[in-house]
């Protein structure tokens, strides 16, 4: 009926019209379902491919439990992992049992969520690095991964590792000896910050 109306009024040049544009719908409606289903794809592989370069190496020696507890010191900050820089997508968390690290779970393809106990994580003295300070943790032995995280993330989980050994002090819980460690290290990290 409507190419009736448009026959009358513009002739045959109308109906071409109307299988013109019908047409180009077709290819536009074509091109967003198309990306809809490419891109994210294109984000899952590039996502794991990124984890390939040192997140998955440390992540699979250092399996996160599924049902850990943790306090979370830092939501969405910056962190380095192997060569792959993590600018504002890392989330840290700190319980008894070690340094919880996951990322934002729009990246989370290829990169599971670790749990590095505190007697594997060895700290090196904080550095300058693009206005901030950051310290970078070697994380097991004899064949080091190497994690570099802002220092006040790091501050704050010695924080975090400090009260919960109070808080499990007052309850009558034992805290582990590696989270002791691991509060003494960070106290350590620092104590050399406020000399320097």
């Amino acid at each position: 009926m409507l190419s009736d109306a448009l026959q009358v009024l513009f002739g045959d040049r109308a109906a071409t019209m109307e299988v013109s544009t019908a047409t180009h719908l077709l290819v536009i409606l074509l091109a967003i379902a198309g990306f809809a289903v490419v891109f994210p794809v294109i984000w899952c592989g590039v996502s794991w491919l990124i984890g390939s370069v040192g997140w998955r190496h440390i992540a699979n020696r250092y399996v996160a439990p599924a049902a850990v507890v943790e306090r979370r010191v830092a939501s969405a900050t910056s962190a380095c992992v192997g060569v792959a820089n993590y600018n504002g997508v890392v989330h840290v968390g700190v319980s008894p049992e070690g340094l919880h690290l996951s990322v934002m779970s729009l990246f989370r393809v290829g990169h599971p969520p670790m749990l590095i106990p505190w007697d594997q994580i060895e700290a090196a003295p904080p550095r300058r690095e693009r206005f901030r300070e950051v310290c970078e943790l070697r994380l097991g032995f004899p064949d080091p991964r190497f994690v570099t995280l802002p220092k006040h993330v790091l501050d704050a989980a010695a924080e975090a590792v400090a009260a919960m050994r109070e808080e499990s002090g007052a309850s009558g819980r034992g805290v582990s000896a590696d989270g002791h460690a691991a509060h003494h290290a960070a106290h350590d990290a620092r104590a050399q910050r406020t000399r320097e």
